[in-house]
């Protein structure tokens, strides 16, 4: 009678255990979802930082060369290079966004990681 027990206590164990398992299988898929997702963000933040360095960067040596041609510049030069500063201003103004939405990823990412 023990023995028969004993079997009934494995199978119910088993049970249970494929039940624990069964429910675990989402979870283990979702986390790995999650972690795909992340990388993703990750990559995408790293490009965009990558992409607002190069801008800086250029920024950086058209604002140089603005300088550079103001100093030796006539009249009509002066008015070329401060159309030149104006479109590197909108530039400035892309690169915000671009801030902004990288902050909005990193948010959005941090709510998925901790709900």
């Amino acid at each position: 009678m023990t023995s028969f027990i004993q079997n009934a206590e494995i199978i119910r164990l088993q049970a249970e255990n494929s039940r624990l398992l069964a429910e675990r299988e989402p979870l283990v898929r979702q986390a790995s979802e999650n972690a795909a997702a992340a990388d993703r963000y990750k990559a995408i933040s790293i490009n965009l930082l990558i992409v607002l360095r190069e801008t800086a960067a250029a920024l950086a040596d058209s604002t140089a060369e603005v300088s550079r041609l103001r100093a030796g510049a006539t009249p009509e030069m002066r008015l070329a290079a401060d159309k030149a500063r104006s479109a590197h201003l909108c530039d400035i103004d892309a690169n915000d966004q671009i801030g902004a939405l990288n902050a909005a990823l990193d948010a959005a990412l941090e709510v998925r990681l901790n709900p």
